[in-house]
């Protein structure tokens, strides 16, 4: 293998984990804290990617500058779910099938809105940026870039505010043990609700920066909770 190609495929995988990651941030912390797999969690990266090509097809605005928005709007739709839906799961292992079958049910309406909105074409926002940097002698495409520095910041974002504020000392809490949260006078609830909020606003914020690089569409929205489903 020559040199070039091992630095190529060295190139690659760095960005290709980034993505990943980007993407496994919030459906982490929502599994963590509430110990729920989120099903809806690629239909939510769907609902990012969307309102970015909306922002930037019919605004005429760049999509990374709404990330902010869209975050916001990530993390009110996470708190409705889990105020209206997840909070009244039963807690323990019968809540294990339920919430499954809810947030696949969530999944399948946010599919559903998509379609009905979007149709089931392919959209893209990736042909907007065709810059492309010199990275140890090869090209790499300015989105991907992008995508894996704003996945670090948010890597190091999360640990902050995990790690050094009383809000993520209590989420940190609520995670280990909720009774004795209870008993201290921490509100388990809003700390779920919160928490909610922050996973779904990630992973809205990963469909921004997903659609800067890859073309989709709402039936990649299941496959994307698996990070399959994002096709080059």
């Amino acid at each position: 293998m020559s040199a070039s190609r091992f630095a190529d495929l060295v190139v690659s995988s760095v960005l290709l984990a980034g993505l990943y990651a980007t993407m496994a941030y919030g459906l982490s912390l929502i599994y963590g804290v509430l110990r729920v797999v989120n099903l809806a969690h690629g239909g939510v990266i769907m609902v990012g990617a969307y309102l970015a090509w909306v922002i930037r097809d019919h605004l005429g605005l760049d999509p990374y500058l709404a990330i902010p928005v869209v975050g916001a709007i990530g993390f009110g739709l996470g708190a409705a779910i889990y105020r209206g839906l997840v909070r009244r799961l039963p807690r323990g292992p019968a809540g294990g099938p339920a919430s499954l079958l809810l947030l696949f049910g969530v999944w399948l309406v946010l599919r559903n809105i998509a379609y009905v909105l979007f149709t089931g074409n392919t959209h893209d926002i990736h042909g907007t940026y065709t810059r492309s940097l010199s990275l140890l002698g090869l090209h790499v495409a300015l989105p991907r870039l992008v995508l894996l520095g704003v996945g670090a910041a948010i890597a190091v974002a999360l640990h902050l505010l995990l790690r050094r504020t009383l809000i993520g000392r209590a989420i940190r809490a609520a995670a280990q043990n909720a009774d004795s949260c209870t008993l201290v006078g921490i509100d388990v609830d809003a700390i779920y609700a919160l928490t909610f909020g922050i996973g779904t606003a990630l992973a809205s914020v990963a469909g921004v920066l997903l659609a800067t690089v890859f073309p989709f569409e709402c039936w990649a929205g299941w496959a994307a909770s698996t990070a399959w489903g994002w096709r080059r």
